[in-house]
């Protein structure tokens, strides 16, 4: 995790592409239900941190390439 928080400090397209995958599983819990306890926050200290990639890694599962 410390050497992606690196990378992400490092590389501006990667933070771009992190933050976008923050953005998009926002949108993709929000079309599930609204819950206002959690609006705004995601998963894994996300856009700025790197911390768990567990949720991450079930984001993509589910929703395959892309």
């Amino acid at each position: 995790m410390a050497t992606m928080q690196q990378r992400l400090a490092d590389d501006p397209d990667l933070a771009q592409a992190y933050a976008g995958a923050h953005e998009s599983y926002l949108a993709t819990r929000e079309a599930i239900g609204h819950v206002p306890e959690i609006a705004g926050i995601s998963a894994g200290g996300m856009p700025n941190r790197v911390k768990c990639l567990h949720v991450l890694a079930g984001q993509a599962l589910a929703q395959g390439r892309g």
